[in-house]
């Protein structure tokens, strides 16, 4: 999960659908999940640019969650940096990193977040 802040999550280029918030495409997941019956955990991404009331606002949503559908169950907090190898002028090719067209989870991954990396 990497961000509870509308204004940073518009400006990804995974969010394509702007029909939903950001913040109504995760619960969407998390409905799915739970109606599905699978069972998971989430990483929670800071490091995006969002300030620290930002990211209590997003610990303060998934204990919503948490409360409504009894997940998601957190496994680990991440805190994004930039990629060691662009401190040295190289690229790392993240367009690669992409889900496969024949991937199995491409469908689901587009209907409720626009794209999701696979690989990643």
């Amino acid at each position: 999960m990497e961000t509870e802040s509308e204004k940073i999550a518009s400006a990804m280029s995974k969010n394509l659908d702007k029909s939903k918030s950001w913040i109504e495409k995760n619960e969407d997941a998390i409905s799915f999940a739970k109606e599905a019956g699978i069972n998971y955990g989430i990483s929670v991404l800071f490091g995006l640019g969002e300030s620290q009331e930002n990211r209590m606002e997003q610990l303060e949503q998934i204990k919503k969650w948490k409360m409504e559908f009894g997940r998601p169950r957190v496994v680990s907090l991440n805190l994004a940096t930039i990629h060691p190898l662009q401190k040295k002028g190289m690229k790392e090719d993240f367009a690669e990193w992409g889900t496969e067209i024949d991937s199995p989870y491409l469908e689901i991954f587009q209907r409720l977040f626009g794209e999701a990396a696979e690989k990643y």
